[in-house]
């Protein structure tokens, strides 16, 4: 079981590795999202969705292994996780496109991320985590709250959507990575 704690790393290393080599490779606006960046080049796309699919996997490894067994989470955390897989592969091989594959995309994708929201509040309730790991997720949780609900509600705030989803999806990193290294 053991071992699974580095398989986690391993995914969040590979998954900003993957972002950091699309955006390094291929122009960056930053009213732009990750995917439509990934989206604008089929080599782009294909390493990212390739990328991305083994992290996922891995990620998901850790979690199902490792994470929700140290930190005994419920059946409801292994649920938002299972969607959340689904939606997440979903959303990385349905390019961010025009038409339905947008529509698909985008619904797919903000339900994913809403999902991992719903993950960090599970490591809150934690009755396994210690206090700074669940103030940590607390400060995670509400860091992403914060930024779904003005992404939404404030239309401006799509000019910066590349510093927002990084952002968030950062802030969903530590609250694990945080937790991971706190367990011995």
């Amino acid at each position: 079981m053991q071992g699974y704690k580095y398989v986690g790393v391993i995914s969040i290393a590979l998954t900003w590795l993957a972002i950091s080599f699309v955006l390094y490779k291929w122009p960056v606006l930053r009213s732009k999202s990750i995917s439509k960046h990934v989206s604008a080049y089929k080599e782009s796309y294909l390493l990212f969705a390739i990328l991305t699919s083994v992290s996922l996997v891995l990620f998901y490894l850790f979690m199902f292994k490792w994470f929700i067994p140290v930190f005994t989470l419920p059946l409801g955390f292994k649920l938002v996780l299972i969607i959340g897989l689904i939606l997440e592969f979903i959303t990385v091989w349905i390019p961010d496109s025009t038409g339905l594959k947008h529509s698909v995309h985008n619904f797919t994708g903000y339900s994913a991320a809403f999902l991992l929201l719903v993950m960090t509040s599970f490591i809150v309730a934690s009755p396994a985590a210690s206090t700074f790991v669940k103030l940590v997720s607390l400060i995670a949780t509400a860091t992403m709250f914060s930024i779904f609900g003005f992404f939404l509600s404030v239309k401006s705030a799509r000019q910066q959507h590349l510093i927002y989803q990084s952002v968030y999806i950062v802030s969903f990193h530590i609250a694990i990575l945080v937790a991971l290294f706190s367990v011995e």
